[in-house]
């Protein structure tokens, strides 16, 4: 019950950041501190977006 918690946590932290990425915001920050696979993925999640704009300027 209690990792479901932080599961459902991450993943509602992860689709507002995905949210304002597609809504042309590309200041975000997430601060993960799960390890997993989840955690890696939302680590790595705003880097791209934001690479992929500086590239485009």
């Amino acid at each position: 019950m209690v990792a479901s918690i932080f599961l459902v946590r991450l993943i509602k932290k992860m689709t507002k950041a995905t949210k304002q990425i597609a809504a042309g915001d590309f200041n975000v920050e997430l601060n993960i501190k799960q390890k997993g696979e989840l955690g890696t993925l939302a680590r790595r999640l705003p880097p791209y977006p934001v690479m992929r704009k500086r590239s485009s300027m």
